[in-house]
């Protein structure tokens, strides 16, 4: 099921963003080494999605808790997920991460890559937030263990846009941190160890990031991520954002906006359950583009299918395949207008 849907997210990933930039994949561990990627997070279950289907290896994600319900575990379990408990969960419910501390130090004993957000929530801010000790207790706790060095790869994903389709998406994968270069010689790493750990790992995520920090002038160097600058690469853009540019955000296309609104037609009730979940459902925005990539996965494929079916009982499959290839074209190309409209 794993393999399966890695494959499925992956397209649906490929199709989600215009281009996809990434760099610095030769940092990533090669081989059977172990190792914790250390990602910002800033869109919800997408983030975990682009690392899980554009990683070279398999990854164990540490998920919140609060998602694991009874008729929803297996499933997210097959997917590699592993729960973790936070304080809003719960001080009774905390006592709970020493068990899945433990499943990490197997993982990593097997050879296994973890995927973890430091920042421990997520927000759809371009710049680093506070990241936790958490990561660096995993990764002292599991050395401490294991033979074989372990690593953190910081890893720094930039959005060109939370909301829309079609836009510029960079990944950047960082230099590895070997953990055992800050642990202290006598192997009982103590709360400085764990808090210069941290800052290293903070610092190596901020180097992989377009603005790597809030510095007062975020809301005028966050309109570098507009659509004439998707054809430059990372360091140009991330010199271009921390210059005394002055950005002018972009205004939408009216025509954009209505061949946009024509193109959803064929899919309309799809596109409206979408709306009507987007209006109700979502209270912030940095779970819309996750929304939207589980539509494309789940929701619009079941959608034309039983369209397929309903045509084709009623008047033929060729009349069936012909309206499921208008359905899927206009899908397609309606996310390059959706790029230019409000």
């Amino acid at each position: 099921m794993y393999i399966f849907w890695r494959q499925v997210a992956k397209l649906n990933v490929l199709l989600y963003f215009g281009k996809i930039e990434i760099n610095g994949e030769e940092n990533i561990p090669a081989g059977d080494a172990p190792f914790i990627y250390a990602v910002n997070h800033q869109a919800a279950f997408m983030d975990a999605v682009i690392l899980g289907t554009l990683s070279p290896f398999p990854v164990y994600y540490l998920t919140r808790s609060d998602v694991f319900k009874p008729a929803t575990k297996w499933i997210l379990s097959s997917f590699n997920m592993i729960p973790i408990y936070r304080i809003r969960d719960g001080y009774a419910s905390l006592s709970k991460n020493e068990a899945i501390f433990e499943t990490i130090k197997d993982l990593l004993l097997q050879d296994k890559r973890i995927l973890i957000f430091p920042e421990g929530n997520h927000h759809h801010t371009h710049f680093l937030r506070p990241i936790s000790k958490g990561v660096s207790r995993i990764a002292f706790n599991s050395q401490l263990v294991n033979e074989k060095d372990i690593y953190v790869v910081p890893v720094g994903l930039n959005y060109f846009s939370h909301t829309r389709s079609s836009r510029k998406l960079i990944l950047n994968y960082g230099a590895p941190i070997r953990v055992k270069d800050f642990m202290p010689e006598d192997g009982k790493p103590g709360p400085r160890d764990l808090n210069k750990f941290r800052v290293s790992i903070a610092d190596a995520i901020k180097e992989n990031l377009v603005i790597p920090e809030d510095d007062g002038n975020y809301e005028n160097r966050k309109l570098v991520f507009n659509q004439k600058n998707e054809k430059l690469p990372f360091q140009e853009i991330r010199t271009l954002a921390n210059s005394n540019t002055h950005f002018v955000e972009q205004k939408p296309s009216a025509f954009a906006n209505i061949i946009s609104w024509i193109l959803l037609l064929p899919n309309l009730p799809a596109f409206l359950l979408y709306f009507w979940v987007a209006k109700n459902k979502i209270s912030q925005v940095a779970f819309i583009s996750s929304i939207k990539l589980a539509f494309g996965m789940f929701i619009f494929p079941t959608w034309i299918l039983l369209c397929f079916i309903i045509v084709g009982l009623i008047f033929s499959w060729k009349i069936a395949g012909i309206v499921s290839l208008v359905q899927i074209v206009s899908f397609l190309i309606r996310r390059y207008f959706v790029r230019h409209a409000s």
